[in-house]
């Protein structure tokens, strides 16, 4: 096995064990649950990338790399989630979230 698929395996296991810690040492706080879901995603689109990079042929990895871009746009959507509940901060106009939800559902149906 080549660093090229190393890689994405210790990104995977770092975001497992980040995920294990707060769920164990983690305190009551409002930004828990949306860091928690942030990690979840960043763990699957290290698995993805994994799944990708091993793939025998070009379908396999196409395939794949479906899952990918729909992982990181999660993660993007639960770290803007993330940030806002950690900072308190009241975002100027509501609309956006529902435009880049629908965004995210529609890539995620091409």
């Amino acid at each position: 096995m080549t660093a090229y698929l190393i890689i994405p395996l210790i990104g995977c296991l770092f975001c497992i064990a980040l995920l294990t810690l707060l769920v164990l040492k983690g305190r009551q706080h409002v930004a828990q649950k949306p860091f928690g879901v942030f990690l979840g995603f960043m763990t699957l689109w290290a698995f993805f990338i994994f799944l990708m990079r091993s793939a025998k042929t070009l379908d396999q990895g196409a395939f794949w790399e479906n899952f990918v871009f729909i992982s990181i746009l999660s993660a993007a959507i639960c770290f803007y989630w993330f940030t806002v509940s950690l900072t308190g901060a009241k975002p100027s106009r509501k609309i956006w979230l529902p435009l880049v939800m629908a965004f995210l559902a529609v890539v995620s149906l091409v």
